[in-house]
C-alpha cells in the first residue's frame, strides 16, 4: 500500500534487478499519483483518527493535508486488515463554512461537491468494501 508511505520525498527501496516479479506498471502508477499530491505533503497536516499502535489492525486511519493558500487538499483513508466496518466518517477540520468543496475520488474518478459546513460538522463518509485497502480524495475549495 504505497499511499501509507507518501512523504515529501518518494523512496523506492526495491532491488530492481533482483526481483523479476516486480510490477513496474504499478510502480509507475504509484509514483505518478505521489507526484500529483507531493506539493501538499509539506502543507498543513491533519490527523483525522486517533493514533494507534502498528499492531492494532482493527480500525480505520485517516489524515489530510491542506494548503490554505491554494485551496487544495488531499484526504488519505485506510481500512486496516481487521477493520470490520466498511465505512468511516472523516470530519475535515480545515473546511470553511460558506465555501463549496469539490471532491474527486482518485480510484473511481467520481466527482461531487459538498458544503464546508457538512465536511466540518458531519464529515465525508468513505466506503472501502475490502479490508487492507485505501482511498485518496483530491479536494478543491471553490
Amino acid at each position: 500500500m504505497a499511499r501509507a508511505s507518501y512523504l515529501p520525498i518518494y523512496n523506492i527501496s526495491e532491488a530492481f534487478n533482483e526481483n523479476p516479479a516486480l510490477d513496474y506498471d504499478l510502480m509507475r502508477k504509484n509514483f505518478a499519483e505521489w507526484k500529483s499530491v507531493q506539493n501538499l505533503l509539506t502543507k498543513d497536516f491533519y490527523p483525522l483518527t486517533a493514533w494507534r499502535h502498528a499492531c492494532d489492525l482493527d480500525h480505520w486511519t485517516g489524515f489530510a493535508y491542506d494548503d490554505p493558500a491554494s485551496g487544495e487538499s488531499v484526504l488519505l483513508a485506510f481500512r486496516m486488515e481487521e477493520a470490520k466496518e466498511t465505512s468511516f466518517l472523516f470530519r475535515l477540520p480545515f473546511a470553511l463554512p460558506g465555501r463549496i468543496y469539490e471532491l474527486r475520488n482518485a480510484d473511481t474518478g467520481e466527482v461531487f461537491s459538498l458544503p464546508g459546513e457538512e465536511l466540518l460538522k458531519k464529515g465525508l463518509s468513505v466506503t472501502l468494501p475490502e479490508a487492507k485497502t485505501s482511498a485518496l480524495f483530491r479536494i478543491t475549495r471553490r
